[in-house]
């Protein structure tokens, strides 16, 4: 029997073990990353390169303050995230029926958790690569760790879609 998706059931989805070690080394790297902006706050030059293009070369500068975005955009994502993992009977599902609405739902919120953690890892990675850009001691942030973490968010998503159609 096909479940109207504007009548999907509420159910509770525990985290697994290593979604919560997951988030837990997440929060720690942007718990980081803005420990470590406070710490080289004064030794930061007033300009520094805000922007770079995919090779990783810096190609916009801006005030020292724009360091501030980054953490905060990543702090927000992972918020908002977070609460919108708690409600996986808001999402659109490809196929859903009441045999398989647990497993749509435990997929989802497996995916949402890493795309959560994924996304707030890049923003850490960006501040730190643009502090030490800013010091002198890397000239560009690594384009393999830039483009393959968009790439790995991408697949994440292409994969996940592929297991909640495949669920049956």
């Amino acid at each position: 029997m096909k479940v109207k998706q504007e009548k999907l059931p509420k159910i509770k989805i525990p985290k697994s073990p290593f979604t919560i070690i997951l988030d837990c080394l997440t929060i720690l790297c942007l718990i980081v990353s803005i420990a470590y902006i406070f710490l080289e706050w004064n030794q930061l030059p007033e300009e520094i390169p805000i922007h770079f293009n995919l090779a990783g070369e810096p190609d916009g500068w801006g005030a020292k303050s724009f360091l501030w975005v980054l953490p905060s955009i990543g702090f927000l994502l992972w918020i908002s995230l977070s609460i919108f993992e708690k409600f996986p009977h808001l999402y659109n599902y490809f196929k859903i029926n009441k045999d398989t609405i647990e497993k749509q739902y435990k997929n989802a919120v497996i995916m949402m958790n890493l795309l959560k953690n994924e996304s707030t890892l890049l923003f850490s990675y960006l501040t730190w690569s643009m502090v030490q850009n800013a010091h002198g001691n890397i000239t560009n942030l690594d384009p393999w760790i830039l483009n393959g973490g968009i790439i790995l968010i991408l697949i994440t998503l292409i994969i996940f879609s592929v297991r909640s159609f495949r669920i049956k």
